[in-house]
């Protein structure tokens, strides 16, 4: 006698084998999911990074004379197309967040609230002779990942020097 159905074993073991494929295919993306994520948050992040350094460096590159500096804030005259301006950064722990305060925006915050995990300013030698300015600063990506996996941090050291202070400059010492 010919028999040309499917058994209930086969139908079971077929079943068995397209669960355990499902499963792996399953855990692959939610893999690559998680690592994509985790790329474009430290990107995020990065970006963020890089815009501070770019506007602290740009602001410094104009100073002429520091105001006041603390290990969470610097406030520096610098000059503009319309003259001096008084421009102030403040890193505020509680909010861990950076602020840069000029007359056109009175409370900017570089859209970085709540990641600013610690940022130190330190004017070398000091505030009465400066050369100029020591920073340090570490960000945390603003995502906090799996409950076994810490937050992502990223970390610089940077140095910033007026090119209004140089000797050959008509607004240097």
């Amino acid at each position: 006698m010919n028999k040309n159905g499917v058994s209930v074993v086969e139908i079971m073991i077929v079943a068995a084998l397209s669960s355990m494929i499902l499963l792996a295919a399953t855990l692959i993306m939610g893999r690559s999911t998680r690592t994509f994520k985790k790329g474009t948050d430290m990107l995020n992040t990065q970006v963020l990074m890089d815009g501070i350094v770019d506007k602290l460096r740009s602001d410094v590159r104009s100073l002429v004379r520091l105001v006041e500096c603390t290990d969470n804030s610097v406030e520096f005259i610098m000059i503009t197309e319309n003259g001096e301006e008084t421009v102030k950064y403040v890193w505020e722990k509680d909010k861990q967040t950076l602020f840069r305060t000029d007359s056109k925006f009175p409370n900017f915050n570089f859209h970085g609230a709540g990641q600013v995990k610690s940022f130190l300013f330190q004017p070398v030698p000091d505030k009465k002779s400066f050369h100029y300015l020591n920073v340090a600063m570490q960000l945390r990506s603003d995502e906090k990942g799996a409950k076994d996996i810490k937050e992502s941090r990223l970390s610089i050291v940077c140095q910033f020097s007026s090119k209004c202070l140089e000797s050959d400059n008509p607004y240097g010492k």
